[in-house]
């Protein structure tokens, strides 16, 4: 398996194809033509610290990073929320 740098941290292809249809995804929710939203969030200096770090280690900017983050979280909430209604 081959793998490919982003800033300081190894990815594999699959990872390195993953992450690069999120920041498409990305450019493309930015699109007015497409629709997006502005939000604002509140963070504390330490946390805000801690999330532009790690968006150094994958190479990308922290908002991106942020934004990748919560929709890997909330599609994974959902599918586990579906799993278990599934079951009822």
């Amino acid at each position: 398996m081959a793998i490919r740098r982003t800033g300081s941290v190894k990815l594999s292809e699959e990872e390195a194809a993953k992450f690069g249809r999120m920041e498409a995804e990305a450019v493309k929710d930015g699109d007015p033509e497409v629709g997006s939203l502005m939000i604002a969030m509140r963070w504390g200096r330490p946390q805000l610290r801690l999330v532009r770090r790690a968006a150094e280690l994958r190479g990308v900017p922290y908002q991106v990073y942020i934004k990748n983050a919560a929709w890997e979280a909330a599609v994974k909430d959902l599918e586990h929320a579906g799993a278990v209604l599934n079951r009822q």
